[in-house]
């Protein structure tokens, strides 16, 4: 948390741009994010291999349900009902498992976003607290506490959802059907394949908006906004009778 003496109408960017640099620094400097969410420790590990788990149950009944579709439709052309009713009553524990890993997979990243709060609050809070630091902080709209209280859990679900869904089920599934289509074609299935998701992401990447611009930019103009609904209300007799209203405007054109 950075320290100042400057009051908050001194400021020149206001608190929207206080919490654009915030948001671009914590992307942008992932060690620094993951000291402040602090270690992991052993029942946080059993949380990340559990969810791993999840993802790979999850990924394999995917698979088997895919296979048992297509087996099943030759099974009934070719008019085999005694192995055609055995494959849908598979199928059906198929979909019963998944069903049971589904939200059990959400239950398990809630768990990790809720450690990653705790850990996030209790660093903030040592911070906050150390040597009056609340005492000096430029307070933005709303209020630091408030921020806070916004963000934290904010972070703890963001980090949790990565985890789950932008980086352990993409190499899971990528390792998965890397698997298969080495079994069927061998090395040079695997190399097309691979040159295919490589040459995928390097276009995407080329053509993909900047979105964490996007996101920092609409950060700023969210915490312009409620800084100028703030103002308004505490300097609208200014504005009603001293000429206030040309002060506010020329503010609000900085941005």
């Amino acid at each position: 948390m950075t320290t100042t003496n400057q009051s908050r109408e001194s400021n020149p960017h206001g608190p929207g741009s206080q919490r654009s640099s915030l948001t671009t620094q914590t992307t942008v400097n992932i060690p620094r994010l993951v000291k402040l969410l602090g270690p992991i420790d052993r029942a946080q590990g059993a949380r990340l291999m559990g969810l791993l788990s999840v993802i790979i149950g999850r990924t394999y009944v995917s698979n088997r349900i895919a296979h048992i579709n297509g087996h099943a439709l030759r099974l009934l052309m070719q008019r085999k009902t005694v192995d055609f009713y055995a494959l849908v009553v598979n199928a059906l524990m198929m979909g019963l498992i998944q069903a049971v890993l589904t939200p059990l997979g959400d239950i398990i990243e809630a768990g990790i976003a809720d450690h990653w709060r705790r850990q996030l609050t209790n660093t903030l809070s040592k911070r906050y607290f150390k040597d009056s630091t609340f005492y000096h902080l430029v307070s933005p709209a709303g209020g630091c506490d408030q921020v806070i209280v916004e963000d934290v859990p904010k972070v703890g679900y963001i980090r949790a959802s990565c985890h789950s869904n932008d980086t352990l089920k993409p190499l899971v599934d990528l390792g998965w059907f890397s698997a298969g289509v080495f079994q069927l074609t061998g090395t040079t299935g695997l190399s097309s394949l691979l040159t295919y998701i490589i040459s995928g992401m390097v276009f995407l990447r080329l053509i993909r908006p900047d979105l964490a611009g996007l996101t920092a930019k609409r950060e700023e103009l969210d915490g312009a906004f409620s800084m100028f609904h703030g103002r308004l209300s505490q300097c609208a007799e200014s504005i009603a009778f001293l000429d206030g209203g040309a002060v506010e405007s020329r503010t609000a054109d900085k941005y």
